[in-house]
């Protein structure tokens, strides 16, 4: 062990943690529907607000009334009826959300309107960051007017608006018309729905949901939470090609878990700032223990302040303690380290209580020293002696 400095020294070369993000494309589980966990995908990261669109849609499932959606289709001939949508949006209540997680929701799940869906809309969402990658058509929390004629005269027909996915062949374009009969700007992808359209005949419900970022302290693949040490990557991936591998578990802020990094040691209680590669450190961590509680520990690469390792150590314990890190595995090189209090659930993937980041402190990984000689005396030495200070040591070997 080598890099001893004093405690005084670790404080004060103690910074705040970078703040983490979930960049777009993240995918993440939240809440259940027909008791299967749901992944979501970032569709935008813009201030605090994430919002965030299921993976794969709702309405696939076998205990799934599929007459639930295609009565929901109306043909109204009449200017200011509406396609309503309530049934629709009452199988949004069958999502289930735990406190934890509607805690961090800043808007419960709904079906966008045309208005926030749109091309640039108010979402500030794409179509190609929202229409599925292949024909999987989802509903729209709107409808479409057509203007018809017919006996020299106008008419207007109702449709409910659906997106439309990438792969399917789409009607004609078509101009579009509001209940007020204002125009709606429609771009592809966005379409009134045609019961006796084909492959599919039934559109999908897609929630979407916005949540504050600044509630999440911390999110990985389930896997990493097995005590090894883990090469960090986050699970990010296309918009809309429903791909839930990985996906990962958030970690919740909870105000009234702790976790204060105080000071790195070696083996003899000296604080250090250098420990030789595949050695062990010992961090001094003030925390408290509440559930399945684990302290966990994050390396930060010290010039890019990028999260490049996360391992989960030890089991929480109430109070300041020692708990052992063992360096294996950690390549030489500069790194800034921070602690983690988080719950460990392996039963689920869905989100836990976790504390915020600690505090910074630097600790830089080295070669062990090298110090070797050829056990064979110089002349000069004394007969049956290997080697004699006067005579062989700085010898100029």
């Amino acid at each position: 062990m080598i890099g001893t400095k004093g405690f005084m020294n670790n404080i004060v070369n103690a910074q705040s943690a970078p703040a983490f993000q979930l960049p777009k494309g993240s995918k993440i589980v939240l809440g259940e529907y027909d008791n299967k966990e749901i992944v979501w995908e970032v569709g935008k990261a813009s201030g605090n607000e994430l919002t965030i669109l299921s993976t794969e849609g709702l309405g696939k499932h076998p205990t799934y009334d599929p007459s639930l959606i295609s009565s929901c289709v109306q043909h109204i001939d009449g200017r200011y009826l509406s396609c309503p949508l309530t049934q629709l949006k009452a199988e949004l209540l069958n999502l289930s959300l735990n406190s934890l997680e509607t805690g961090a929701i800043l808007r419960t799940p709904f079906i966008p309107t045309v208005k926030e869906a749109e091309n640039g809309g108010t979402l500030g969402l794409t179509i190609d960051d929202q229409a599925f990658h292949d024909d999987t058509v989802f509903w729209l929390d709107d409808f479409l007017n057509i203007h018809s004629y017919s006996s020299a005269a106008y008419g207007y027909r109702m449709f409910n608006a659906v997106m439309y996915g990438k792969t399917k062949s789409l009607i004609g374009l078509t101009e579009y018309y509001d209940a007020t009969d204002t125009p709606i700007r429609t771009p592809t992808k966005i379409q009134h729905f045609i019961s006796y359209d084909t492959a599919p005949r039934l559109a999908i419900l897609r929630p979407y949901m916005i949540i504050a970022e600044s509630d999440i302290v911390f999110a990985a693949a389930a896997g990493y939470s097995d005590g090894t040490l883990q090469r960090y990557q986050k699970t990010v991936g296309i918009l809309g090609d429903k791909d839930i591998t990985d996906a990962m578990q958030l970690r919740i802020k909870d105000s009234t878990l702790t976790a204060d990094l105080l000071d790195i040691k070696n083996n003899n209680n000296n604080s250090v700032t250098q420990c030789v590669e595949n050695g062990e450190v010992y961090l001094r961590i003030n925390a408290n223990k509440v559930q399945n509680t684990h302290i966990s520990v994050l390396l930060y690469d010290r010039n890019t302040n990028e999260l490049i390792y996360y391992k989960v150590i030890s089991p929480s314990n109430n109070g300041i303690n020692n708990y052992s890190f063992n360096l294996t595995g950690i390549p030489i090189g500069k790194y800034n380290l921070a602690v983690l209090n988080e719950n460990i659930d392996s039963t689920s993937t869905r989100p836990v209580i976790a504390s915020a980041v600690s505090d910074l402190m630097p600790l830089e990984i080295v070669k062990p020293h090298k110090i070797t000689y050829t056990k064979t005396p110089q002349s000069g030495a004394s007969a049956g002696k290997e080697y004699e200070f006067s005579k062989n040591v700085n010898a100029g070997q």
